[in-house]
């Protein structure tokens, strides 16, 4: 199967990259975080859009990323433990660094988030009840 990728909308490369159609790329055989190949240069997996082509030639979304959460959910729980025993053994420097990841885009995005998301159940205003159990129009 071919793979074609474009630039991700959200990554640094977006504006100076991102082509009129996807374009093709390769796993490359390396353990480096720029692993895929195409379009003259190399990319790092969250650079890129990943698409198939149909027979038809119309390029089709592929699931490679659709597990998401799945993945944000694996990186936090590979970064808790490192993060739990740098904050047990306190320091300066320990403390500066988790002061530094506190800083970053993707604890900052997660903040935003967590903002965003309700801290109790949500009921219905007309009736009081939780989503399994309402029956209002205005669901």
């Amino acid at each position: 199967m071919t793979l074609y990728a474009n630039i991700n909308q959200h990554s640094k490369y977006f504006r100076g990259q991102v082509a009129k159609e996807p374009f093709k790329i390769v796993l490359l055989l390396t353990s480096d975080l720029y692993c895929w190949e195409g379009n003259q240069n190399q990319y790092r997996t969250c650079d890129l859009d990943f698409f198939i082509r149909t027979d038809a030639g119309e390029f089709v979304e592929h699931g490679f990323l659709n597990c998401i959460d799945a993945m944000a959910e694996r990186v936090l729980r590979q970064m808790l433990p490192g993060i739990e025993e740098m904050s047990k053994q306190g320091g300066l420097l320990n403390l500066d660094q988790l002061f530094e990841l506190r800083q970053t885009t993707t604890i900052q995005t997660m903040k935003k988030i967590l903002k965003l998301l309700p801290t109790t159940v949500p009921r219905c205003r007309e009736c009081g009840k939780t989503i399994s159990d309402c029956y209002c129009d205005s669901r």
